[in-house]
């Protein structure tokens, strides 16, 4: 990394790297910006929170990550019960079923899926999660605003940032900040979101993104 990006490392940098190098960049900035709780937390609004702002009131689970977090639920707990020596008998195993007999209601109902997380999650589920929730955001916007996929990769995370604190519906409704970005005019997109009504409730994250949309390159 360059010097002149050393003391703001929170910054995604318009470096002509690897995509991997441009990723990690992004997991970093979300981790400082969001944090990486691996229990359970209500911020605001009466919402249910996991891992690096994966909002399981309005986004829930998918059927794959709800039995990617069963399957590593119902290893860690064999593994115990073999420590303590309770698996003598075919009949002490536990099998995914026995925990996934509601996976459709898990994946279905927020509210309810909420219970899956009631024993937290590591470190690696949080960054599994955190990995998801990029690409969903990435498809999403990617779909809706066709401009996307052609933007640098620095303002893409600028984007996708906002949608993990606002979802992806809200940053659609900026329009002037869209449209200086199609048009390629950092400096002005970097104007509408300072002027935004998100920059206002969140003024040290939103001023990193302008630093970011300013950035050279």
């Amino acid at each position: 990394m360059n010097n002149q990006y050393k003391t703001c490392i929170e910054l995604v940098p318009p470096l002509k790297e690897s995509i991997s190098f441009n990723q990690d960049s992004l997991r970093r900035q979300l981790i400082h910006h969001e944090g990486l709780m691996c229990g359970l937390y209500l911020p605001r609004n009466n919402q249910f929170f996991i891992g690096v702002g994966r909002n399981l009131s309005r986004d829930g689970v998918s059927e794959k990550e709800a039995s990617y977090l069963i399957s590593r639920d119902v290893r860690r707990a064999n593994s115990l019960l073999d420590v303590e020596g309770k698996l003598s008998s075919p009949k002490c195993q536990l099998v995914e079923g026995d925990l996934a007999l509601s996976l459709a209601a898990l994946i279905s109902d927020h509210h309810i899926g909420v219970h899956l997380f009631d024993n937290g999650i590591t470190q690696q589920e949080a960054h599994y999660l955190l990995d998801n929730d990029i690409k969903r955001i990435d498809f999403e916007l990617s779909m809706a605003w066709s401009p996307f996929s052609s933007l640098p990769f620095h303002h893409q995370a600028v984007l996708i940032n906002m949608a993990f604190d606002i979802g992806v519906n809200k940053v659609l409704r900026t329009r002037d900040l869209l449209a200086a970005l199609a048009e390629g005019a950092a400096h002005f997109a970097a104007i509408e979101l300072e002027v935004s009504d998100w920059a206002k409730t969140d003024r040290n994250r939103a001023k990193e993104l302008i630093a970011q949309l300013r950035l050279p390159g």
